[in-house]
């Protein structure tokens, strides 16, 4: 969604500039004739040239500028985070305890304002001891087939929490995750539209994906007889 917010924003800004850029040149063309046959108005029309030509650039740096922002906000913050080493980073250190015991990753902020990758196979997560903001987490597992899935949320509102040196401190994010799918009937059409929604007990919203494309959840629909009627998989993991 945000890929195509981001188009769409372009495409508003490449027209808006161009529209100012070209629109500018009119005066400027008419000023030059104008001085050229000694037209009274000349002054003023190179006058309006100088002002829209230099608005059309501010007006280009500043939604340059705003697309950036927006764009830097919609990058994930595993970017620029590096894998989280208790050893090399030689502050105190704590043990964030999820409920979920399996392979998880979390990008965490110090409060030095350092993104670090925590990772942990058991579900004791080391971090730094003090003020911590979690921006997002990750959960593995593989199901029967040992196809590996991921279980992703990039927090809407950051968690912020705080936590003492040499401490265990459990947390709420993360599996077991709720799930429930919303249906919607399109009478006109005879469609019926499936969304997935998965959440954990804090209400954060995962999205789950699979390594293969072709690794997508399925559904089944069942009669009263608990008889398979429907069945197939969402368009997207």
């Amino acid at each position: 969604m945000l890929q195509v917010v981001m188009g769409a924003m372009g495409i508003f800004v490449g027209l808006a500039t161009l529209i100012i850029a070209a629109g500018w040149i009119v005066p400027l063309i008419l000023g030059i004739i104008g001085r050229r046959r000694h037209w009274p108005s000349a002054r003023g029309l190179w006058i309006l040239a100088v002002v829209w030509g230099g608005t059309a650039v501010l007006l280009a740096f500043g939604i340059s500028g705003l697309v950036f922002t927006v764009s830097r906000m919609g990058r994930s913050y595993e970017s620029n985070a590096r894998l989280f080493n208790a050893t090399a980073y030689g502050g105190k250190t704590a043990i964030l305890r999820l409920a979920y015991t399996g392979e998880a990753e979390c990008v965490i902020q110090d409060q030095a304002g350092k993104n670090f990758r925590c990772a942990t196979t058991n579900g004791s997560l080391v971090v730094p001891a003090g003020d911590l903001t979690i921006h997002e987490c990750k959960f593995m597992a593989s199901d029967a087939a040992l196809r590996p899935w991921t279980a992703s949320c990039r927090f809407g509102d950051e968690i912020k929490i705080s936590v003492g040196t040499d401490a265990v401190q459990n947390v709420a994010f993360g599996p077991p995750l709720l799930v429930a799918v919303q249906a919607e009937y399109t009478p006109v059409s005879s469609k019926i539209r499936l969304e997935p929604a998965c959440a954990d007990r804090a209400g954060n919203i995962y999205t789950i994906s699979g390594a293969q494309k072709d690794s997508v959840p399925s559904f089944q629909f069942l009669d009263a007889k608990q008889q398979v009627i429907w069945n197939g998989k969402f368009e997207a993991g």
